[in-house]
């Protein structure tokens, strides 16, 4: 009989590029997604929805990717590659980030937004946000949204601003595709706006 999917989970693409904007591509996963797991990709079991929007949002954060193309040499992300990587401890992502959420709180409600794209994610939705009414977000929006866990990823793993800046430095496909759309380096931009920490 096969084994059937765990509730929870996280997958991530198991092949990346030099060529690729990001090296670390990551969603969330829920059984009620109408969409079959396929080849070259790994599955990160989660006891919780919550514990699986938290991941994403860490594994899709420039911060963890800079990390992780420091440890990758070759195409594919294996296992031993993602569980060398250092992640946040669990007790960080529940400090207070501003006066109604924690950084959990915060990192999910944007977590939500860019994963929502059909009626097949508002089980899922529902389960992490009760009642809340989320639009289709524009490209320029999600940008921000991303930018936004960047910094509060970045917080969590005790970057500085000049650290944070150097980590953007080191991703020239993404800073030109995306000077080539918006007319500036976006995310980077906006996360330094977003950014209250000292030198």
């Amino acid at each position: 009989n096969p084994i059937p999917p765990p509730e929870h989970a996280v997958l991530f693409r198991a092949i990346s590029s030099a060529t690729d904007m990001r090296t670390i591509i990551a969603h969330p996963w829920h059984v009620s997604f109408k969409w079959g797991i396929g080849d070259n990709l790994t599955m990160v079991v989660t006891e919780t929805a919550r514990d699986a929007a938290t991941l994403s949002a860490a594994f899709n954060s420039i911060p963890y990717d800079y990390l992780a193309r420091n440890a990758i040499g070759g195409m594919n992300v294996n296992n031993f590659h993602v569980k060398q990587i250092p992640l946040p401890e669990p007790a960080e992502w529940e400090v207070q980030f501003n006066s109604r959420q924690t950084v959990a709180d915060y990192c999910i409600e944007r977590v939500v937004a860019l994963t929502l794209t059909g009626p097949h994610h508002y089980t899922w939705a529902d389960m992490l946000m009760p009642g809340r009414q989320f639009a289709y977000q524009t490209p320029k929006h999600r940008v921000r949204l991303m930018a936004e866990i960047d910094a509060a990823v970045g917080k969590l793993y005790g970057l500085n601003r000049r650290e944070l800046i150097q980590i953007y430095s080191t991703f020239p496909i993404l800073q030109k595709v995306q000077t080539k759309r918006h007319g500036s380096f976006l995310q980077r931009d906006i996360a330094l706006q977003r950014w209250t920490g000292a030198e």
